[in-house]
């Protein structure tokens, strides 16, 4: 009877270490995923991405980009969403520095501190159109876009002007803290 206690205890301490194993061995081998396939971005992700030096030779330093293309005339909605990108960069806090604001007009700007901390590029509209018309949406011809642009200068998401800010902020701030460059 003795005998039968320590080798009960051994089938025991077998059994707690090798089935987990056994368990995670198979998961991984059949691809099973417990995690939901929903889309945690609130923007479109542009697949593949665009290069931003197809639009611009500007060199941005390996920065991230909120890239405003908007209409000529800032009325009320360009400019809410230039407010809204300001509070946005804002809201990083420590990572300001990793983020440059850039709005890309189709002519040239008369006053150029009008939007004061954005960096202000002209391209014409020929130009821009060509750079997106591979993309699904081209509604920054008509009324505008923001796009998010990564440190390597591609133009990774798009966003609609009446897109939810916050939406753009979370998107944002999960890609800087996931980021090992810019």
């Amino acid at each position: 009877m003795k005998n039968k206690k320590p080798l009960f205890i051994i089938l025991i301490l077998l059994t707690i270490f090798i089935i987990p194993f056994q368990a995670a061995k198979r998961l991984y081998l059949y691809d099973v995923n417990f995690l939901p396939k929903a889309s945690t971005q609130h923007g479109y992700l542009i697949q593949p991405p665009l290069k931003i030096n197809q639009l611009t030779s500007y060199d941005f330093k390996g920065k991230w980009l909120l890239l405003y293309i908007g209409p000529n005339n800032c009325l009320a909605l360009c400019k809410k969403n230039l407010y809204q990108l300001q509070q946005i960069h804002t809201a990083t806090g420590k990572d300001q520095s990793r983020i440059l604001r850039v709005k890309i007009s189709f002519t040239k700007d008369q006053t150029p501190d009008k939007y004061p901390g954005f960096l202000q590029l002209t391209v014409s509209k020929q130009q821009f159109s060509n750079f997106i018309k591979n993309l699904p949406i081209t509604l920054a011809l008509s009324m505008g876009a923001i796009y998010l642009v990564d440190p390597l200068g591609n133009v990774i998401m798009v966003y609609t002007l009446d897109a939810n800010p916050s939406g753009l902020f979370k998107d944002l701030k999960h890609l800087l803290g996931v980021s090992q460059i810019g």
